[in-house]
């Protein structure tokens, strides 16, 4: 299981101490020989493990699907050929019928053992599930053709291939040079044309592919917060109890995260068709993040997830779901790790450079300066002085009162929520900042932010007239 995360590769290579370290573990895993004698928990050796032996490709089992994905994982590293050299061994020695399969090294489930033929025969494949892209392998044929719906074609041909020319040298999208390694979906299935120049040795062809985290960076999945309130069954991690909602589930989460998703478990019977998620940041004040209608669950004791309209760093969530669920989870990815954290009292200047915590009750004189990567996370803190943040991870202020100007510019994630600001603000191309339910005694502007700032539906109170992307917050 060393490298079942194909929709985020990049936080797995961090695991691995970057993407060279995911290539070594993948050299080990492909190099190390399948004996079929540990039979580990089985209580004896099962035909997976004599199949995987079979195969000479290390610890790789072709005849287990789980297993698939693994050949692709070098396009995350910076040796894309060595995925190319994997996928056209398999192709080329595994399907050609022996004691294995006949024509199948391993169970034909759900065509999936087929399916896997035909996209790496074409040259992609979809690693990354949920994602509308295909990873690049090695193409079987010097061209595939491949009729879509429409009258459209995606002619895949490969210059120059062979049985030894198996190492992609340069590849062109509609007569145009295309270097990465992940294929759009929407570009292939619009009809398209790929050009593959094949050769005996490997090339320096092929930028690695991206994925959810970004590069350096540990991975962050979504976590499921504690909650109190409500009924017991909702929170217990077990769909083996329920509980019957005749009026709104008031949930209030440990931790102030941004919840982003949500997730609802049906019972045996009478699972809710509409239903509406509120929230609120000081207990008062409730604004509808979420609303849903003519909603199905088509088994028992099934999770689903919805993605939430409005996300925000709530105080507690409101459910109104008339019917019976088993569960209610609220899903969100934690911040950055603090790096140094303020509980008292700071004076003087503050520049911040990795990840800054201020918790309740701390209290800064500054002027507060965060730089390029660093985050700033305040949570019912006072800061006095001008806070300015520039090409920042993230910028936080929650129940937090700043006495003076705010000015911030290309910050990947910022909001401000129940705060009080004694100055002018100034929000400048930033990514989608939240201003919600806070107090501006200034000016508040707001200029080519992407996407344009937002409240929640929860309104703010401004001293000074608010300006470009601010009007209507």
């Amino acid at each position: 299981m060393a490298f079942h995360a194909p929709q985020d590769g990049v936080g797995l290579a961090s695991l691995y101490g970057g993407r060279d370290g995911l290539a070594r573990k993948l050299d080990e895993f492909f190099a190390t020989p399948e004996t079929a004698t540990f039979p580990g928990s089985y209580g004896g050796v099962i035909h997976e493990m004599r199949e995987a032996r079979d195969v000479r490709m290390g610890q790789y089992g072709h005849s287990n699907q789980p297993s698939h994905h693994i050949p692709y994982m070098y396009d995350y590293t910076d040796r894309p050929w060595k995925t190319q050299k994997l996928v056209r061994e398999a192709l080329s020695r595994l399907y050609l019928g022996s004691e294995i399969g006949q024509g199948y090294p391993g169970d034909e489930d759900n065509g999936e053992m087929s399916a896997w033929y035909l996209f790496s025969a074409l040259g992609f494949y979809p690693l990354q599930m949920g994602s509308p892209a295909y990873a690049v392998g090695s193409p079987l044929f010097t061209k595939a053709t491949v009729h879509l719906p429409g009258g459209k074609d995606l002619v895949v041909n490969a210059h120059g291939n062979s049985d030894r020319n198996v190492y992609v040298q340069d590849l062109q999208v509609n007569g145009k040079p295309w270097k990465s390694t992940s294929l759009p979906h929407d570009l292939l299935s619009g009809g398209a044309v790929l050009d593959f120049t094949m050769g005996p040795e490997p090339s320096s062809w092929g930028e690695p592919l991206t994925s959810l985290t970004p590069d350096g960076e540990r991975p962050r999945p979504l976590r499921d917060l504690p909650v109190t309130g409500g009924p017991a069954a909702l929170s217990d991690d077990t769909s083996a109890t329920t509980a019957v909602l005749t009026g709104p589930v008031t949930l209030t989460p440990a931790a102030r995260d941004q919840v982003t998703y949500y997730t609802l478990t049906s019972a045996a019977a009478a699972a809710p068709t509409a239903w509406k998620l509120e929230a609120t940041l000081d207990g008062t004040t409730w604004t509808t993040i979420d609303e849903r209608t003519a909603q199905t669950f088509p088994w028992p004791r099934q999770t689903r997830p919805f993605k939430i309209a409005k996300p925000g760093r709530y105080a507690s969530y409101r459910l109104t779901a008339p019917g019976t669920l088993a569960e209610l989870e609220l899903l969100a990815a934690p911040g950055p790790p603090c790096a140094r954290t303020i509980t008292g009292a700071h004076d003087g200047p503050l520049v911040v450079t990795s990840a800054l915590c201020l918790t309740p009750g701390a209290s800064v004189t500054g002027p507060v300066t965060v730089r390029q990567g660093g985050s700033l996370v305040s949570v019912g803190a006072a800061i006095t002085g001008p806070l300015t943040a520039t090409s920042a991870r993230s910028l936080v202020l929650l129940d937090t009162t700043l006495k003076g100007p705010l000015s911030a510019t290309s910050v990947k994630a910022l909001s401000v929520e129940h705060s009080t600001v004694q100055g002018p603000v100034s929000l400048v191309r930033n990514d989608g900042p939240i201003v919600s339910g806070s107090t501006v005694t200034g000016p508040l502007t707001c200029t080519s932010n992407t996407p344009a700032p937002v409240n929640n539906g929860l309104a703010n109170t401004i001293g000074g007239p608010p300006a470009g992307q601010c009007r209507g917050l």
